[in-house]
Order: structure tokens, then C-alpha cells, then sequence
């Protein structure tokens, strides 16, 4: 639940461990697009000292997916929108 809340207000560190939990289905359902939608948020702003690393890790994933699968994780990573918290 945190990670999710973080990873919806743009901290790209919560997005990378939210896209590892769904790569492996750590205490939320395993979804490969979903995964590979949080890694790309994350890499994108990532700082640069980080970004390669969590390049590497976002195509090892994408590396296990279909074309129509990444298709859809960078439709949804393209919709996606930070929100506000209350």
C-alpha cells in the first residue's frame, strides 16, 4: 500500500520496488505489464547516477514479455498521471 501511495505521487524509488513486487508477485498479483510500467516511470526519472541500473532491471524485464504486452505497459506508463494526496 505505501509503495503503491509513493509510487502514484511520481517517487520513482516506489515506483522501481512497485514494479519488482509486480514482476514477481510480492504481495500483489504478478502483472509483467504492470512491472514493466512502473520500471519504465521509474528509469525516466530516475537521477543519473541511477537510471543504467534500473534500465538493466526494466529490460530484463520487458525481456520476458511479448510485443503486445510492452505495447500496453507504454500505453499505460504514456496515460499515467502523478496524484495529490488529500
Amino acid at each position: 500500500m505505501w509503495y503503491r501511495r509513493a509510487a502514484e505521487q511520481s517517487d520513482s524509488r516506489a515506483q522501481h520496488s512497485l514494479g519488482l513486487l509486480y514482476d514477481r508477485g510480492h504481495g500483489v498479483p504478478q502483472d509483467i505489464v504492470e512491472a514493466s510500467k512502473w520500471l519504465n516511470l521509474s528509469t525516466a526519472a530516475a537521477p543519473p547516477p541511477a537510471r543504467e541500473a534500473r534500465a538493466r532491471i526494466r529490460n530484463a524485464v520487458t525481456s520476458k514479455m511479448t510485443r503486445g504486452e510492452i505495447a500496453q505497459a507504454r500505453l499505460r506508463a504514456l496515460e499515467w498521471a502523478p496524484s495529490r494526496e488529500h
